[in-house]
């Protein structure tokens, strides 16, 4: 039996979860890379992958129900990795590869730039820009992210080419889960245009 995407109530209750998830993961981070160093850092984003990965293994291989979160599984999601694991994977690359403001704006542009973007898009985005992207949602998704930029890296023009591939990105992707792919194609756009 194929599972219907979810409904347009349950995408809103993901995508705020989406944020506030995001926000708590950034305060975190920051309060851990600032008391711990990036190496603790790096560890414990490393362990949370590990136990997402058990979790969708326990999911997707033994049938084991996430009790409380089933109505925010996406219909991408039943068989394969959660958006959480491909989100941990994103974010430990960003702070691995990119220097770390690049990282968190990446992280930013995706925890608050996609959800911005789905809620719009989903609920008052009636003119289509790219698949099932609306002109509303992806014009969101470049305004947040372009803030977020400005806000973070203090270049506005890093900001600008920033925000321009995690939006690019973000409205092109409609099969493969783009937590990771903003994440990482925003992070190496930045930090390959400041290297050079």
């Amino acid at each position: 039996m194929v599972k219907r995407d979810i409904s347009l109530h349950n995408e809103i209750t993901r995508k705020i979860l989406h944020i506030i998830a995001g926000m708590a993961f950034v305060a975190v981070a920051l309060v851990v890379e600032r008391s711990f160093g990036k190496t603790v850092l790096l560890w414990l984003i490393f362990i949370a992958l590990l136990v997402s990965l058990v979790t969708d293994y326990l999911r997707v291989e033994c049938g084991w129900k996430l009790r409380g979160f089933a109505f925010l599984e996406r219909a991408r999601e039943v068989g394969r990795l959660h958006a959480t694991t491909y989100t941990f994977i994103g974010a430990l690359l960003a702070f691995i590869f990119f220097d770390r403001d690049i990282a968190y704006a990446g992280i930013l542009m995706f925890f608050l730039g996609d959800a911005a973007a789905a809620i719009f898009g989903r609920v008052w985005g009636r003119r289509k820009f790219i698949g099932k992207k609306s002109v509303l949602g992806t014009s969101v998704m470049l305004v947040i992210s372009l803030v977020v930029g400005v806000a973070i890296l203090r270049d506005v023009w890093l900001a600008i080419i920033m925000a321009l591939s995690a939006t690019i990105v973000e409205a092109l992707v409609e099969k493969m889960d783009d937590s990771f792919l903003i994440i990482l194609f925003s992070g190496i756009v930045a930090q390959f245009l400041r290297f050079i």
